[in-house]
């Protein structure tokens, strides 16, 4: 079953079919459940009825790991019993953040050292003309950084690394 995170919380999202010939489906995620239907597919790129709303999203899968990009943000999900703690956390959970794709780097937006906020926006890549926005998973302090701007990047390349905050140096010099 999939867990994607947002932040520092996993969702479980369930999906099933309701209708394959007709491209309809169940999408449930958390305790929240949605109507969806493919309208097409191009590659990576899938347009969506959701819930009666038009929208598009770019979705890969290597493996186990994938990366749903929409409006210029990534979730990464993870299949199998891994993503539901019997394993390791589900990507981005231990704070390395590595390439959803292929990209180029176009910004990086904060420096080793610099405390982040979860959902902070660390770098930006662009990939196949979307500006993906690779964000902090949880409130620490910038490890690590291993791209520059103009960087050409890999799927699955380390990005950075971001450490969990310790609670006790807060309010210190």
């Amino acid at each position: 079953m999939p867990v994607y995170r947002l932040g520092s919380t996993a969702h479980e999202v369930h999906l099933e079919p309701l209708d394959e010939a007709q491209g309809l489906w169940r999408l449930r995620v958390g305790d929240t459940t949605h109507t969806v239907r493919v309208l097409h597919r191009e590659g990576a790129r899938w347009y969506l009825d959701l819930d009666g709303q038009q929208v598009v999203v770019d979705a890969q899968w290597l493996g186990t790991r994938g990366w749903v990009t929409h409006r210029g943000h990534t979730w990464q999900a993870e299949r199998g019993p891994r993503a539901r703690g019997q394993g390791r956390e589900a990507p981005g959970g231990d704070g390395t953040l590595r390439a959803p794709m292929p990209a180029q780097v176009r910004a990086v937006q904060v420096e080793v050292g610099q405390a982040v906020a979860a959902g902070q926006t660390l770098l930006l890549l662009e990939a196949m003309k979307m500006e993906l926005r690779i964000q902090a998973p949880f409130d620490g302090v910038v490890q690590t950084l291993t791209v520059r701007a103009g960087d050409t990047v890999e799927r699955e390349q380390v990005l950075a690394v971001v450490a969990p905050r310790d609670d006790n140096d807060q309010g210190r010099p």
